[in-house]
Parts: C-alpha cells; sequence; structure tokens
C-alpha cells in the first residue's frame, strides 16, 4: 500500500456530535439510511471512510474487501464476511474509530 496524504476531515456537519454513529449502523442498517438521519448518516460514512483512508490497519481493511468484491462483482459481500474481516484486519475497530472522532473534532473545533 502507498501512504497517500489526505486533507483533515472537514467536521462542518458533524460539530454536534459528541461520538460517531456505530460502525455497525453505518455498514448494515438499511432501515436508518431512509429516514430522516440520511444526510447525517453520510456524513458519518464520509468522516469512517477518511480514518480508515487515514490508518494502515484501513487501509489494509478496505483492500481486502475490495479484493473480494472483484472476485464475484456480481454479488455482495456478506455481513458476516464483512464483520470477520474488520475484526481480522481493525479488532479495536470502533473504539479508534471513536477516539480518532472525538480527538479530530476537538482539534477542529478549536482551529474553527
Amino acid at each position: 500500500t502507498t501512504d497517500a496524504s489526505l486533507a483533515p476531515f472537514n467536521f462542518s456537519w458533524l460539530k454536534h456530535q459528541r461520538y460517531p454513529h456505530q460502525i455497525s449502523t453505518l455498514l448494515f442498517s438499511e432501515v436508518d439510511w431512509y429516514g430522516s438521519n440520511n444526510h447525517e448518516l453520510y456524513q458519518n460514512s464520509k468522516a469512517l471512510f477518511h480514518f480508515l483512508m487515514t490508518n494502515n490497519q484501513g487501509r489494509e481493511l478496505i483492500q481486502q474487501i475490495l479484493k473480494l468484491e472483484m472476485k464475484d462483482p456480481c454479488s455482495p459481500l456478506s455481513q458476516g464476511t464483512i464483520e470477520e474481516l474488520l475484526f481480522e484486519h481493525f479488532p479495536n475497530h470502533q473504539q479508534e474509530f471513536d477516539y480518532w472522532f472525538a480527538n479530530s473534532l476537538g482539534s477542529f473545533l478549536n482551529n474553527e
């Protein structure tokens, strides 16, 4: 993998949140995406992707998911497979995402 530098995540739409949504909600809860809260879910998903792309374990996870998806592009990976990959490549993913979110949000608010 190559290290790509990303600009800091823009928390403008999420500065009212202390913690991010749960990763499992962002990845697997189809019902929530049809509610009035979907803009916030999209912003949280962008934060999650940004977090994963700025972290070695996260990039490895995304690379593994993409490799498996390319084996059978017409069938999405199951929730169980994605959860296995999450815990295999990034055992503390939720705790580290929460920590990254809180620290990055704090830095964003301090710089405003």
